[in-house]
């Protein structure tokens, strides 16, 4: 078998890469169309699908976006094809898309009352320097985190008394 470069699968018009290939820049052609003539907020909520026999598929993300779309529907192809876009019809399918999954919530590490303490007297035993003044913002906001846990934890009797005069 003799080696070929890849420009020549790519170029030779009756291959499945080159078919492929002219697909995937249509498609891209269309969905550079639909993003230009689409309100930005749906354009956002929806994707170009596959153009078949002249209708163009877009995928909506839920049935509300669906359903905006459907009112605009006129509109929106008139203007799609005035850009270029050779469709007869646009057909709206909804596919929900999966939210990626958001990242856990990881607490900031907490420097023990000890560490800070350490922290402290290396502060005070420290010449003027940048250092010096890192490690003065590190025990500032170490101990602010710590009141806000607090308060957090006991809250201010305000609260309570707030709570017992509306159900007096």
């Amino acid at each position: 078998m003799t080696a070929r470069k890849l420009d020549s699968y790519l170029s030779e018009p009756t291959s499945p890469l080159s078919r492929l290939t002219a697909a995937a820049q249509g498609l891209s052609t269309l969905a550079r169309i639909w993003e230009s003539v689409a309100p930005i907020g749906l354009a956002r909520s929806c994707r170009v699908g596959h153009l078949d026999d002249g209708v163009l598929t877009l995928y909506a993300d839920n049935g509300a976006i669906a359903s905006k779309l459907n009112q605009q529907l006129p509109s929106l192809l008139e203007k799609f094809q005035k850009r270029g876009g050779k469709t007869t019809g646009i057909r709206i399918d909804v596919q929900v898309k999966i939210p990626s999954p958001a990242t856990p919530y990881t607490p900031k590490p907490v420097i023990s009352t000890t560490g800070l303490a350490s922290l402290e007297e290396l502060e005070l035993n420290l010449p003027e320097s940048k250092l010096k003044e890192a490690l003065t913002n590190l025990i500032e906001h170490q101990r602010e985190s710590k009141q806000g846990e607090a308060s957090d934890c006991h809250g201010s009797g305000d609260d309570q008394h707030e709570h017992d005069r509306k159900f007096e």
